[in-house]
């Protein structure tokens, strides 16, 4: 287990670990940082092997019993990537809707915690689950493509990512999109493949009247709506 015993003088810089089991949380991500540094680092500390498997062990004692939904999906996320979680039931169980992990009052926090969910879910190759997580997180980003807070955007990132490269169904993904803008004769069109899916396209119009969007193919897109007054 470890403890924060110094102050910080900024608490934005902690993201969701303010609150509740705040050990737990900590833990959580200093297991998360063991494992990914574990290839540089094992042959240079050689007590990194047993760290791990101590703090794995205090994670998997206090899993089922955690209350707060951010807590249970960090702790998730570091399990998993310890291997030593395999079954989502308890994780699935603290979410809101099955596509995000809620607390009262604390947007940015949620966003950073169902973002450890996604990855979780994705260690543990639970592909079913994800499809709603994803699409309540890009729906969350603000303009200009950031989630709040430096720890929320950057775990967004990572998340929406290890999607991107996880998922096989999306190297079959070829979509035609035709948008038809008022006052415009001629519809604009996009093809949207596997190699140029992350590229972002935009339409503007500066007439406030309706306009139509159509897809046909397969595989799926995102559209975000931007409206200045």
């Amino acid at each position: 287990v470890f403890k924060e015993n110094a102050p910080v003088l900024s608490g934005t810089m902690q993201g969701g670990i303010q609150g509740a089991e705040p050990e737990v949380s900590l833990t959580a991500f200093i297991l998360i940082a063991l494992l990914e540094s574990k290839t540089i680092c094992n042959e240079y500390i050689d007590s990194l092997d047993s760290s791990i498997k101590k703090a794995t062990d205090y994670l998997l004692k206090k899993y089922e019993k955690l209350q707060r939904p951010y807590t249970t999906a960090l702790t998730a996320y570091a399990l998993a990537a310890a291997e030593q979680l395999n079954d989502d039931r308890v994780l699935m169980a603290a979410s809101t809707g099955r596509n995000r992990w809620e607390e009262h009052n604390a947007h940015t926090h949620n966003i950073e915690g169902t973002s450890y969910a996604l990855l979780a879910l994705l260690k543990m190759k639970k592909f079913d689950q994800t499809g709603p997580i994803v699409r309540w997180l890009t729906d969350q980003n603000f303009y200009g493509g950031t989630y709040g807070q430096t720890q929320a955007t950057v775990m967004v990132f990572q998340a929406l990512a290890e999607y991107e490269i996880q998922m096989p169904s999306h190297k079959d993904l070829n979509l035609d999109i035709a948008i038809s803008l008022p006052e415009r004769e001629v519809p604009i069109m996009y093809r949207i493949n596997y190699e140029n899916a992350l590229l972002a396209r935009t339409a503007e119009t500066k007439l406030n009247q309706d306009f139509v969007v159509s897809a046909s193919g397969d595989g799926k897109a995102t559209m975000t709506i931007l409206t200045f007054y």
